[in-house]
């Protein structure tokens, strides 16, 4: 098992990135405020965000989903997380390689009539580490993308997809 990070121009802020999940049974995405200014350190990031006026939500869909987990540790806690010891840092998006999640499930879904081990090995294991909680996820892929508005118009906008 390895964890790998994986770099990206959607830069998670130190202050506040006000992480959102939108999720159904076959459509999954994290939405969060992007540090555009982080890469310059032109400015400190807000602790508090105004929702009603704040821009520049990054949005990653994961595809073909089997399961996430959303929540503890925040970065405080970090250190207790049991992939800190390979490298888990604040404000990142990992992939574990070879994950022992992925190795879970699999092994979990043996009993169902129709179990094909292969299908898990196309499966990602993915972190994301906020300020306040730390995001996980199994899929098959991620897609990154940018919304240039504020999280309510973002949030209202990618829900009409989910109906």
């Amino acid at each position: 098992m390895e964890l790998k990070e994986i770099e990206t121009l959607l830069f998670i802020a130190a202050g506040a990135p006000v992480p959102v999940t939108l999720a159904s049974e076959y459509k999954l995405k994290l939405l969060y405020y992007y540090a555009k200014d982080l890469q310059e350190n032109l400015i400190d990031m807000p602790k508090q965000r105004n929702k009603g006026e704040d821009t520049g939500v990054a949005v990653i869909e994961f595809k073909n989903y089997l399961v996430y987990k959303f929540g503890y540790p925040n970065v405080e806690a970090l250190s207790s997380h049991p992939y800190y010891p390979m490298g888990l840092e604040p404000y990142k998006l990992f992939e574990v390689v070879e994950s022992d999640w992925v190795e879970k499930i699999e092994v979990m879904n043996r009993v169902h009539p129709f179990h094909n081990p292969i299908r898990y090995k196309m499966y990602r294991h993915f972190i994301l580490t906020f300020e306040d909680s730390t995001f996980e996820c199994i899929a098959r892929e991620i897609e990154l993308s940018f919304l240039p508005t504020t999280m309510r118009d973002a949030l209202v906008e990618l829900s009409l997809l989910f109906a």
